[in-house]
């Protein structure tokens, strides 16, 4: 893996990604999207994710622990980023945001800072991608997601 600021710093195919704090050259994720959910041979029973290709939804399904394939997922937020192709998506980069409209409604963001979800008013003219309806949803996406993740920045 070498390191890169953008795509184009990579070869061949390769993308350039967020790995910890640096952003390296790694080989694009396809294909492993579409296969169906293994539990493997293992008796663990953990939750882990997949991505539904049917349905477009990264889903919970019961994994063993080994074996499996590689449509298995720590948490909701990894299978959408690699497989929804969200790679606009990172909770950390992007601040609060705060509208300019007079509409207040209740909403949630992502705050690096305490590494938690927290409340603030929305006024109700549209949001960025750091901007929940619910504190589950932006928990799920946000905190369940863990700083270990690799986040694919752009295919």
């Amino acid at each position: 893996m070498s390191y890169c600021l953008h795509d184009g710093n990579c070869p061949g195919a390769d993308k350039c990604c967020s790995f910890g704090c640096t952003l390296r050259c790694m080989k694009p994720v396809t294909g492993y999207c579409q296969e169906p959910p293994e539990e493997g041979p293992c008796n663990k029973k953990t939750y882990r994710w997949f991505y539904d290709p049917k349905t477009g939804e990264c889903k919970k399904f019961i994994f063993g622990g080994c074996g499996g394939n590689r449509n298995n997922f720590i948490n909701k937020w990894t299978c959408q980023v690699v497989c929804r192709h969200k790679a606009e998506i990172d909770c950390s980069s992007v601040p609060k945001y705060i509208p300019s409209c007079r509409v207040p409604r209740e909403a949630f963001f992502y705050n690096i800072t305490t590494k938690s979800c927290q409340y603030y008013t929305d006024f109700g003219c549209g949001t960025n991608r750091n901007s929940y309806e619910s504190l589950t949803g932006c928990q799920e996406f946000c905190e369940e997601a863990g700083w270990w993740t690799v986040i694919v920045l752009s295919w």
